[in-house]
């Protein structure tokens, strides 16, 4: 299965992902679906970060969608260092040893994202939240580093997942036009390519990139499942002397 499907959604102490509420009354189970906020959510973030694109931002977190699949089944972690939290990489990068250890690969192939949409925004005192919705179709089985031998899945069949991808950068960071187009393993700060320790400094130019000092970085996946609560507050600001109030 997909590394995602791992994820025990681990808190840190220090960073935290906001509560975000209650689902709303009309929500249903068997039916749910996961609205599209992207209109409702730009303005907002477009009135403190006049430079965002939705358009270039939803391309890297394609880009990154992409890299993490493709690192996983490499049983190569490291090429994700420079977009995840120190928590949410060493809680993967453990869960791939395990793999490692066991000799099996997850084979992930014929990746294809069919949507991907802003889904819900929350700024707080000291970091911003944006949630991506995305919908995706893969083939996905397990096999035997050794023999080859398909332990699980089919390569024959389809998944078609969907995921909640939750970013996070410290208020006050802008849209840097020029790192913003680099690619998902350079650093934000200085641009220098995989050149980032385990500990999340580029080696390059010192600088901590995975706190979301410089651009947005990747601190929760949540599966999609049947019986998944879905909020649907769209936006949600409980800045600190600012006021608090949710845009529906």
């Amino acid at each position: 299965m997909p590394f995602f499907d791992f994820l025990k959604n681990k808190r840190d102490d220090n960073i935290k992902i906001p509560d975000l509420g209650s689902p709303t009354p009309s929500f249903k189970r068997e039916a749910q679906t996961v609205k599209d906020h992207t209109a409702k959510i730009v303005p907002v973030i477009l009135q403190k970060d006049p430079l965002f694109s939705n358009d270039k931002f939803i391309a890297w977190v394609k880009e990154v969608f992409f890299t993490m699949q493709y690192a996983w089944m490499a049983r190569d972690w490291d090429k994700i260092r420079a977009f995840e939290t120190d928590e949410l990489f060493h809680q993967h990068e453990m869960q791939l040893d395990q793999y490692i250890k066991n000799h099996r690969i997850n084979v992930l192939e014929r990746i294809y994202i069919n949507q991907a949409y802003l889904q819900k925004y929350v700024r707080e005192k000291i970091y911003e939240f944006l949630t991506v919705f995305l919908q995706v179709r893969m083939t996905d089985y397990i096999k035997d580093e050794k023999t080859g031998k398909v332990l699980k899945g089919s390569p024959d069949v389809d998944s078609h997942l969907k995921y909640l991808y939750t970013f996070m950068r410290k208020n006050g960071v802008l849209t840097n036009p020029a790192s913003s187009q680099l690619s998902t393993t350079n650093c934000p700060n200085c641009a220098a390519p995989n050149d980032i320790s385990s500990s999340g400094k580029c080696e390059n130019c010192s600088s901590i990139i995975t706190t979301g000092e410089f651009r947005w970085v990747l601190i929760n996946i949540d599966g999609i499942k049947t019986d998944t609560v879905i909020d649907d507050s769209a936006v949600i600001i409980r800045e600190w002397g600012v006021g608090s109030g949710e845009w529906g």
